[in-house]
C-alpha cells in the first residue's frame, strides 16, 4: 500500500479540483471564453489539432496533453521522451541493441520496445502531421518547436496508420515573416555543451524562411576502460530550412528539409544476472567463460566491446499546400524520410569475444496525404474527408555474435563426441547468426469525420477510417562460423500478406457552461501484422495478425475562476485482443534459440487521468496530473503455458508529478523565474514473463529550473535534472532462457547545466 501512500496529497488536490468545478463553473456562467483565455498566463488555451483543425486545448473533447515550445525550454526539456515528466500514462521504453536516439513509446499500457523493421510502433510519432514509421533515429531534438502535443488513446480515426495506442504529435514553427534571432549555448556536467540557433527571414513580399541548428555533445556517464569509449556520450548535429509562400488571401505552402547525423558510442547498459550453464548445459565453463561482470554499479562497464555504437543519418523533406476552394480548403501533405542507423550492444563483459550484436537498419518512406475541410449551415457543420497513401522499403542486418570462432575451435569436435554428438552436428552449436530482412510496406486509406452541433451545447462527432495495408518480407539467415543456412529447409524465402480494417469513433460533448466540457467517446484502434524477423526453426516462419482495441472514455474539461484553475479529467476502459508480444526462450533441444513474436490473446486496460493547474496571484502557479492504470492479460496461451495471470510490461499502477512554479519581476527589466518539477512511478515489468529481475520498484525524480530573462533579449537558466540521483532500471531483457544473461538500462546520474541565451 506505500504506492497510496505516496499519490495520497494528490489525489486531495484532484478531489478538491473537482469540488471547484462544481461551484465555480456555475459562478462563471456569463463569463466570456476569449477574454478567460487572454487572461490566462499558462497557455491553457495553447492550439492543438488533435482533430487535424486547430482548436484550443480546453476545447477539444480528446484526452491530450501539449506543451508550447517555450513550456518546454522553461522545464530544460531537451528531448521528446522528457514528456514522460508531464503527461499521464506516458511511458517510454528503452527500445533495444544499444540504440539511445530511438522513440518507443508506452500509453495506458500500450505500446512497442522492439525497433526491428518487422515490428511498427503502437504510439505514433508524426512530425509536422507526418507519420514515422520506423523508431531508430526518431528521437529529434527539441529546436524550434512550436508545440508538442500527446494524444491518448487511439487515433486511428484521422491520424495515419498504427495509432492504437496514442500519438505524439510534434509541430515545428513556421516562417511568419518576421526577422528573429533565438539562439542559447549550454554547457554543465560530463564535459556536455549544446549549441542552439533559430533565424527567421524575409525573402520577398510573400515569402519567408527560416534556418534552425542543434549540435549536442558530452562524455559518457558510464565509464569504460580505455580513451573515448565511455557510453551514453552525445555527438549529434541537426539542422531544418524552412520556406513559406502565403500570399494574402491565397494559398499557404510550405517547404522543409531537416536532417541529422550522429555518431555516439551506445547506450549505458549492465549485465544484472549470469547463468551461462542454463541455456549450455555441459560445455559453458570449456568454451565461454569468463563472461559476464555482474555489477550493481549503473555507471560502470566491465570492457570495451567493438558493438558499442550508435549512429544514424538522416534526412527529410516535406511540402505542405494549404489551398482555399470555394468556402472550404483542401491541403496536401508529401512527404519523403531517409533514415540509416548502424548501432550494437556489447555484453558487460571481462571477455570481450563474448556476446555482442550488430544491427544495421535503414527505411526509406513516402507518404500523400490529401485533406477536404469545409464548414456548412452557418458553421453548425464541420467535415473533413482525406485520402492518404504510404511507402517504405527497409532493411533490417542483424549480426548476433555468440562467442565467435567457438565451432570452429580444434578442441570442439572431440568436444563434441564426448557429450554424445557426432562431428555433423556443430552447425546446431553454432549461434552466431546473421539475420538479413528486408520489407516493403505499402498503406492505403479513406478516411472522415464529421462535427454536428445539435444544440448550442451538444455535439456530435463522428469518425472512421478504412485501411488497407500489405506487406512483402524477403529473409536469408546464416550461421556465421560455418556458413551454412540458419533453416535449412528454407535458406532463403519470401512472404506476403495483407489485411484490412476500418477504425471508427464517435464522440458526445456537452458543452455545460462555456468553460466545462463534457465527453464521451468510442472509438477503435488497428495495428497491423507482421511476419516474425528472428526465426531460427521452421517452424517459426511465418507472421502474426493484428492488433485490435476498443476504447470507451468520459471525460471533463474545465477553465476556471477567470483562468486561474484548469481541471481536466478523463477515464477509460480498454479491451486489447491479439497483442503482438515478444517472446525469447530455448527450444526442446536444449540449444535452439527462440525469438518470435506471439499474439496473446486478450487483454485489458482501465483507469483514469487526471491534470490540473492553478494560478495563485501573479506569481505562483502549481500544475500536476495524476494517472491510475489498471492492466492485464484476460487470455494469453504461449507455447501451451497460461500466462493470463500475468502484468502487460511498461504499464505502471500509478504514474503523477507535481510542478511549482515561480515567475515575476525581480528588477528593472527583469523577470525571474525558477521551477521545481517532481515526477512519480509505480513499480513495473519491463519483460513479458514478469520474471521480477527486471522489475522496478515505486521511485520519485526531481528537476529543477531557475532563470532570468532580461528586456534586451538575454536570458541565463540553471538546470538540475534528477538531483536527487535517483537510479532505478528503466527498461532491458532478460534472455536467461536462450543465452543465461539478463541486461537493465538505469536512468541517468544527477546533471546540471547552465544555458545562456539570446532572442529578439
Amino acid at each position: 500500500m506505500g504506492y497510496f501512500k505516496t499519490v495520497r496529497p494528490l489525489l486531495a488536490g484532484i478531489a478538491l479540483g473537482a469540488l471547484a468545478v462544481s461551484s465555480a463553473s456555475f459562478a462563471q456562467a456569463d463569463s466570456d471564453t476569449a477574454e478567460t483565455a487572454q487572461n490566462s498566463t499558462n497557455d491553457y488555451d495553447i492550439i492543438v489539432t488533435a482533430r487535424l483543425r486547430e482548436e484550443t486545448l480546453q476545447s477539444v473533447p480528446v484526452a491530450v496533453t501539449a506543451l508550447s515550445g517555450d513550456m518546454l525550454a522553461e522545464r530544460g526539456f531537451s528531448s521528446i521522451k522528457d514528456m514522460e515528466q508531464v503527461t499521464p500514462g506516458l511511458k517510454f521504453s528503452s527500445g533495444g541493441g544499444g540504440n539511445s536516439g530511438g522513440f518507443n513509446a508506452f500509453i495506458r499500457g500500450v505500446g512497442e520496445s522492439d525497433f526491428i523493421v518487422t515490428s511498427d510502433p503502437a504510439v505514433a510519432l508524426y512530425i509536422d502531421g507526418i507519420y514515422v514509421a520506423r523508431s531508430f533515429g526518431a528521437d529529434l531534438g527539441l529546436n524550434d518547436i512550436d508545440r508538442v502535443e500527446v494524444l491518448r488513446g487511439p487515433q486511428g480515426s484521422l491520424f495515419g496508420k498504427n495509432t492504437i495506442g496514442g500519438a505524439v504529435n510534434v509541430v515545428t514553427r513556421n516562417p511568419d515573416g518576421v526577422s528573429s534571432l533565438d539562439a542559447d549555448v549550454r554547457v554543465g556536467s560530463f564535459k556536455s555543451a549544446r549549441f542552439r540557433g533559430t533565424a527567421g527571414f524575409t525573402l520577398g513580399e510573400d515569402l519567408f524562411g527560416s534556418v534552425s541548428a542543434i549540435y549536442r555533445r558530452a562524455n559518457g556517464w558510464q565509464d569504460v576502460p580505455g580513451n573515448n569509449n565511455d557510453l551514453g556520450n552525445e555527438n549529434a548535429l541537426s539542422g531544418r530550412l524552412k520556406l513559406r509562400w502565403n500570399p494574402d488571401g491565397g494559398p499557404d505552402v510550405i517547404l522543409s528539409v531537416d536532417g541529422r547525423r550522429q555518431r555516439q558510442n551506445g547506450r549505458p547498459h549492465n549485465t544484472i544476472a549470469n547463468d551461462l550453464t542454463a541455456p549450455f548445459p555441459g560445455f559453458s565453463a570449456a568454451f565461454f567463460e569468463p563472461c559476464c561482470e555482474i555489477t550493481d554499479d549503473p555507471d560502470k562497464f566491465a570492457a570495451e566491446s567493438p558493438y558499442n555504437f550508435d549512429d544514424a543519418d538522416a534526412f527529410n523533406v516535406s511540402l505542405t499546400a494549404s489551398i482555399p476552394v470555394g468556402t472550404g480548403s483542401i491541403k496536401s501533405i508529401t512527404a519523403y524520410r531517409h533514415v540509416d542507423a548502424l548501432f550494437g550492444r556489447g555484453i558487460n563483459s571481462i571477455n570481450p569475444t563474448y556476446v555482442g550484436d550488430f544491427h544495421d537498419e535503414r527505411s526509406r518512406q513516402f507518404s500523400q496525404e490529401l485533406q477536404y475541410e469545409n464548414s456548412f449551415l452557418d458553421d453548425r457543420v464541420s467535415v473533413l474527408a482525406g485520402l492518404y497513401f504510404f511507402r517504405e522499403r527497409s532493411l533490417d542486418h542483424t549480426t548476433l555474435h555468440v562467442v565467435p570462432g567457438l565451432t570452429l575451435h580444434p578442441g570442439f569436435p572431440g568436444f563434441l563426441g564426448f557429450i554424445g554428438f557426432p562431428a555433423a552436428a556443430a552447425p546446431l552449436f553454432d549461434v552466431n547468426l546473421d539475420f538479413d530482412n528486408r520489407q516493403t510496406t505499402k498503406n492505403y486509406a479513406v478516411f472522415g469525420n464529421a462535427t454536428v452541433k445539435l444544440t448550442e451545447q451538444i455535439s456530435l462527432d463522428l469518425g472512421g477510417r478504412f485501411t488497407h495495408e500489405k506487406k512483402r518480407f524477403f529473409q536469408k539467415g546464416l550461421r556465421t562460423d560455418q556458413n551454412v543456412p540458419l533453416i535449412p529447409q528454407a535458406p532463403e524465402y519470401t512472404l506476403n500478406d495483407s489485411w484490412d480494417s476500418f477504425t471508427p469513433k464517435a464522440t458526445l460533448s456537452f458543452q455545460a457552461t462555456p468553460d466545462v466540457l463534457l465527453y464521451a467517446t468510442y472509438s477503435k484502434g488497428f495495428r497491423s501484422g507482421g511476419f516474425n524477423g528472428r526465426p531460427t526453426q521452421f517452424e517459426e516462419i511465418g507472421g502474426y495478425e493484428p492488433e485490435k482495441l476498443t476504447s470507451w472514455e468520459a471525460g471533463l474539461k474545465s477553465s476556471l475562476l477567470d483562468g486561474k484553475l484548469r481541471f481536466n479529467l478523463a477515464a477509460y476502459t480498454n479491451k486489447y485482443k491479439n497483442q503482438q508480444v515478444q517472446v525469447n526462450t530455448i527450444a526442446g533441444d536444449g540449444i535452439t534459440i527462440i525469438a518470435v513474436v506471439q499474439n496473446s490473446g486478450k487483454s485489458h486496460m482501465r483507469g483514469f487521468e487526471a491534470e490540473t493547474s492553478l494560478r495563485l496571484g501573479s506569481i505562483v502557479t502549481i500544475d500536476g496530473s495524476v494517472a491510475y492504470l489498471d492492466s492485464g492479460y484476460d487470455e494469453y496461451l504461449s507455447n501451451g503455458v497460461d500466462l493470463s495471470h500475468l502484468n502487460l510490461t511498461n504499464a505502471p499502477e500509478w504514474t503523477a508529478n507535481l510542478g511549482l512554479n515561480l515567475n515575476g519581476e525581480i528588477g528593472s527589466g527583469m523577470q525571474g523565474r525558477l521551477r521545481l518539477d517532481s515526477a512519480y512511478k509505480a513499480a513495473v515489468d519491463f519483460d513479458s514473463r514478469n520474471a521480477g529481475i527486471l522489475r522496478t520498484d515505486a521511485y520519485w525524480t526531481f528537476n529543477a529550473n531557475a532563470g532570468i530573462d532580461w528586456d534586451s533579449g538575454w536570458m541565463v537558466q540553471a538546470t538540475a535534472e534528477n538531483f536527487t540521483d535517483r537510479r532505478e532500471i528503466v527498461g532491458g531483457f532478460d534472455v536467461r532462457a536462450a543465452f543465461g544473461i539478463a541486461e537493465a538500462y538505469y536512468t541517468p546520474p544527477a546533471r546540471y547545466f547552465l544555458t545562456v541565451g539570446y532572442r529578439y
